[in-house]
């Protein structure tokens, strides 16, 4: 029997718990039930070991935008680890062979057309706007794409999966934080800010020394 990877994400954490016991049950109460206080408020998702895509999208559901897909690239990770982004990964130091955010290859044009698919029809479904992150599993067994999860407000830092995407599409920084700012503007109808002309220049009538004066004099 295979065993199956077992993860749960407690609803005020950024990072998961992994838990890989045939009881998943009895063992997912027994670690995050402690911590959290309150089982009912935990979410579980039991999933075999997939490759992970991250899928940006940006601005809204008539004109949306999917940026380059980004990868998580557990590198020298542990054989015996589930490849899972929990806490260790996401905050952990970063060494020589650590796991880190590089862009998506090796991605068939079918899969990335399902991919960007699901990823719209996501941002849609859930009403999202401005800018979100839709996270992909895609199972080692079937090549199958599942959404893992749906997120209206990802990270922005510049090291971010959403910032690394629109670099790859030629978006620096600024532009990616401007788009964002620029689409919200929009859906409230507030103008777009102009930029103030530089200010007139003011000419300066040159002042001639008193010794250069004609002061009208005879000769």
């Amino acid at each position: 029997m295979s065993m199956l990877h077992s993860f749960a994400k407690r609803d005020h954490d950024s990072a998961r718990a992994t838990v890989t016991q045939p009881d998943l049950a009895q063992e997912w109460t027994r670690i995050i039930a402690p911590a959290s206080g309150d089982v009912r408020t935990e979410l579980v998702r039991e999933a075999a070991r997939r490759a992970g895509r991250y899928v940006g999208v940006l601005g809204d559901a008539n004109r949306p935008e999917i940026l380059p897909f980004v990868e998580l690239d557990f590198g020298n990770w542990k054989a015996n680890q589930p490849r899972i982004s929990d806490r260790e990964v996401k905050f952990g130091p970063e060494t020589e062979g650590s796991p880190r955010l590089v862009m998506a290859k090796d991605i068939s044009d079918d899969l990335r057309a399902r991919i960007e698919r699901a990823a719209l029809l996501a941002f849609r479904a859930v009403k999202l706007r401005d800018y979100a992150r839709i996270d992909f599993r895609i199972s080692a067994q079937t090549g199958e794409p599942y959404i893992l999860e749906v997120n209206p407000n990802p990270y922005l830092e510049k090291q971010s999966e959403l910032a690394m995407a629109a670099r790859e599409r030629g978006m620096g920084y600024t532009q990616l934080i401007a788009r964002i700012v620029e689409s919200a503007a929009e859906r409230y109808h507030l103008p777009k800010k102009v930029a103030a002309p530089p200010p007139a220049e003011v000419i300066k009538p040159i002042e001639t020394p008193a010794h250069q004066v004609d002061r009208g004099g005879a000769n």
